[in-house]
C-alpha cells in the first residue's frame, strides 16, 4: 500500500515533527532564574526521547524506500547516514548516557543538513565552503 504524502509533506510535516520533538529533549532554555538544560531526567522522559529518536531512524529507513527514495546515490547515503545518527541517540537514551545523547543529537543536525545542502538547499542557504586552511590546504 502507497502512501498519500509527497516525500516534501512527508519531510515537513513527519519527519521534521519527530526530529524537533526529538531535538527538544537536547535544548538549553533561559528565563528569569538563569540557563536550564531540557535533557531528559525521569525515566518516562528517556523513554520517550527514545522513541523519539527511534521514529526519525524508521523515517530515515522510510525515505530510502519507494515511493520516497531519490533516483541518486547520494540520496541513500544520507539517509543512511541519518539513520545511523538517530540510531545513537535512541541508545545513548536507553542508557540514560547524557554527555552521548547530547553528542549523538548533533550528528542527527550535521546528517539533516548535510543532505538539505543536496536536495533541499533552500531550506539551509548556500553550502558553505571551507577554506583553504580548513580543508588542509593550508
Amino acid at each position: 500500500m502507497g502512501s498519500d504524502l509527497s516525500l516534501q509533506e512527508l519531510m515537513a510535516h513527519v519527519m521534521q515533527r519527530n526530529a524537533i520533538q526529538m531535538w527538544n529533549w537536547q535544548a538549553f532554555v533561559s528565563d528569569g532564574t538563569g540557563a536550564h538544560s531540557t535533557v531528559p531526567r525521569t525515566d518516562e522522559e528517556w523513554e520517550d526521547a527514545e522513541s523519539d529518536a527511534l521514529t526519525v531512524g524508521e523515517l530515515a529507513r522510510t525515505i530510502q524506500q519507494a515511493p520516497y527514495r531519490v533516483d541518486d546515490p547520494m540520496w541513500s547515503k544520507k539517509a543512511q547516514a541519518l539513520q545511523a545518527a538517530a540510531a545513537k541517540v535512541a541508545k545513548a537514551a536507553e542508557v540514560r548516557d547524557e554527555d552521548a545523547f547530547l553528542a549523538a543529537g548533533a550528528s542527527v543536525n550535521d546528517a539533516c543538513v548535510s543532505c538539505h545542502y543536496r536536495f533541499a538547499p533552500q531550506l539551509e542557504g548556500p553550502e558553505p565552503t571551507a577554506s583553504p586552511s580548513e580543508a588542509g590546504q593550508g
